[in-house]
């Protein structure tokens, strides 16, 4: 669920989302189990999640070039996220450095 804190401030969230849709978002954060707050969730962590996970299964396919990839790490954890699809997928085991 989206919430304030996931930025550093109202500033940064209002810089990079329309003017309406920072209104409604604000309205909303407060309000649970709210449709607007789903859609943008939807949109902001699995559409992206998926389409990223698409472009770099097409990386790990082409044997011929080297690809650095460079996410958020938002995308990287969850149920939804990269590391958890290509795993699920089987197209590869991600082990934790330490």
């Amino acid at each position: 669920m989206l919430a304030k804190g996931m930025y550093r401030d109202e500033n940064t969230l209002e810089q990079n989302v329309p003017k309406e849709v920072y209104e409604k978002l604000l309205k909303d954060i407060d309000d649970e189990g709210n449709g607007t707050l789903k859609e943008f969730d939807k949109k902001m962590w699995e559409e992206r999640d998926n389409n990223m996970t698409e472009k770099i299964k097409g990386y790990l396919a082409d044997s011929q070039n080297t690809y650095f990839v460079v996410v958020g790490a938002g995308h990287m954890v969850g149920g939804t996220g990269i590391i958890a699809q290509l795993e699920t997928e089987g197209i590869c085991e991600i082990k934790q450095v330490k």
